[in-house]
């Protein structure tokens, strides 16, 4: 069974005490991995488990399926709670909420041209779809106080709409080169149909 898979079992279990217990565990398990490690070596080469992925399409995380379960139990506020809990339980093990989960890259054609694009996933504020934790809410505003931070997320935001302006203007560019050869090739072919007409 992988890491994640034992964090998102611990997760849809709604019991915070057992995803702490398996929190400990992979903690024991970092900590023995880098045993060996001098000095400074420890604090860059520390493996942390609680971002490891659900192997497959929706490549969760057990943030993500926490604030996912939140969001989905908001209304009820003795599971909200437990969701909440767990949500913080993560956050303050280290796992990353800014790690997007179902990020794609997209395939296709326009006559005969490969075209290539990229579909950004969602981060764990995404996915709760406006029904964020109040433990990830104060989360975010502890570092958006930060100067840093914001401007992490700024730029991150920035380079994300750029990346996606790039992409679609090389769309658009494929397109357009396209267009002009199906035009040319029109053109060709009248004109040799009219050369054997006359």
């Amino acid at each position: 069974m992988s890491h994640a898979h034992e964090l998102i079992t611990a997760v849809q279990s709604c019991q915070p005490a057992r995803l702490r217990a398996v929190i400990a565990q992979l903690q024991r398990l970092a900590d023995a991995n880098v045993k060996h490690l001098r000095g400074s070596e420890r604090h860059w080469q520390r493996k942390t488990y609680l971002d490891d992925r659900l192997p497959g399409p929706l490549d969760l995380t057990a943030l993500h399926v926490a604030a996912k379960g939140y969001a989905a139990h908001a209304d009820d506020p003795t599971l909200a709670q437990v969701f909440d809990t767990m949500v913080q339980d993560l956050l303050e093990a280290g796992a990353s909420p800014w790690l997007e989960v179902g990020a794609k890259q997209l395939c296709g054609g326009l006559e005969g041209k490969a075209l290539m694009t990229f579909a950004a996933g969602k981060t764990v504020a995404e996915v709760c779809d406006g029904r964020m934790p109040p433990s990830l809410s104060a989360w975010f505003a502890a570092r958006v106080s930060e100067n840093h931070v914001g401007r992490s997320l700024h730029a991150t935001t920035k380079q994300r709409t750029e990346e996606r302006l790039k992409a679609w203007r090389e769309c658009k560019r494929l397109r357009d080169e396209a267009k002009a050869a199906l035009q040319c090739e029109a053109a060709m072919e009248r004109r040799t149909n009219l050369a054997l007409a006359g």
